[in-house]
């Protein structure tokens, strides 16, 4: 039935040739407990001396919303809320954010997991870093971490296999251009 509804509107938004929209594809994955305990039982990043890591505080969720990526402001009324609600790891450098892993969605016992990584700061373990401590911290609340993404955001998908996430589907989707 669900299958059927869904080859139903996507045959309808492909023949009404929408104007404003571009379909695009999403990968699904399923959290692999299991693998991700194995593997990262024992997991200590060490961090170069440069970087800080900071879990979510009033200062810093502050920073994330107003400075570094807005949208959190329109999925988290305040920051207070986000603090209380939401989860959040970042890696700072001179009190400015340069990785982060936070939720922007939670709800029905998903955390669903969001890393942004400054350009210059890329290939150093720290998007690793912030999703291992991310995902522990779920496990501790009896979340479960959640991970889709653009199936050609070849970035994300890597880190979606090395944090023991299994993809299994993937979907269009309308991104709509307005």
């Amino acid at each position: 039935m669900l299958v059927d509804s869904i080859v139903y509107w996507e045959q309808l938004l492909e023949e009404n040739n929408l104007i404003k929209a571009t379909k695009i594809k999403r990968a699904y994955y399923q959290f692999n407990k299991g693998k991700f305990l194995q593997t990262y039982r024992d997991y200590s990043f060490m961090l170069n001396p440069e970087f800080n890591e900071e879990g979510l505080n009033l200062e810093t969720a502050s920073q994330y919303r107003e400075e570094f990526y807005p949208y959190y402001k329109i999925v988290w009324d305040s920051a207070q809320q986000f603090i209380d609600h939401g989860v959040g790891h970042f890696v700072t450098k001179e009190d400015k954010i340069i990785s982060v892993c936070s939720s922007p969605y939670v709800g029905g016992g998903y955390a669903e997991i969001d890393i942004i990584t400054v350009e210059k700061y890329k290939q150093k373990g720290l998007a690793t870093s912030v999703g291992v401590r991310f995902i522990k911290e779920c496990l501790h609340k009896g979340l479960t971490p959640n991970w889709c993404c653009h199936s050609d955001n070849l970035e994300s998908l890597r880190i979606a296999h090395k944090l023991c996430f299994e993809q299994i589907d993937e979907r269009p989707m309308y991104w709509y251009n307005g």
